[in-house]
């Protein structure tokens, strides 16, 4: 029996649609397929059509086939846009990890709805948590290129400093002011 037909009896489903069907998930191989199908059960609720069962299945069964690839020492990402790419299929609306790039290990970085990183450390004038500027998404990114086991890991840390500092020393810009970046100096003990 070959894929087509398979799915076709697996799903009892059209020819058509078992040919769209392993066309979407061309990515897994024939020996995996049963595995997905299997998988794939656990998508099905009444008044869904197959094709959006599948697609979100498909979708879950990678975001595990690449945690577990994490988990076992895999790096699946080669370059920062990689990254990018992961977490906004994936974590969009939620917690990334928490001190990563050139934050403290208490902040926590997230995606926003809208997919813009923010530090769920400091709240702005409206309310919402401060997005980061570009650099510092950079520099997120770099980080959980090198840590991708960090990545979805939220540990919670309590702030040990008396008075509360967002960034890593090495976070700031030479461009500040010298009297600003003396403060910073004295209160850190750096």
């Amino acid at each position: 029996m070959n894929r087509i037909d398979f799915i076709k009896d697996a799903l009892e489903i059209n020819i058509v649609q078992a040919t769209i069907i392993s066309e979407m998930i061309h990515d897994i191989e024939d020996k995996d397929l049963t595995k997905f199908l299997v998988f794939r059960m656990e998508f099905i609720q009444p008044m869904k059509s197959k094709d959006l069962i599948t697609k979100e299945a498909l979708f879950a069964y990678n975001r595990k086939k690449i945690e577990l690839g994490i988990k076992d020492g895999v790096n699946p990402f080669n370059d920062t846009k990689g990254v990018y790419n992961y977490l906004q299929s994936f974590y969009k609306g939620k917690e990334i990890a928490n001190g990563a790039g050139c934050y403290k290990d208490f902040v926590i970085i997230g995606l926003d709805r809208d997919g813009e990183f923010i530090n769920k450390y400091v709240i702005n004038e409206y309310g919402n948590y401060k997005k980061l500027n570009s650099e510092d998404v950079e520099s997120v990114l770099s980080w959980l290129l090198e840590n991708p086991k960090r990545i979805g890991n939220i540990q919670r840390v309590q702030e040990t400093n008396e008075i509360q500092i967002e960034y890593k020393q090495e976070c700031f810009s030479d461009d500040i002011s010298p009297k600003i970046s003396q403060m910073i100096k004295g209160i850190t003990n750096e």
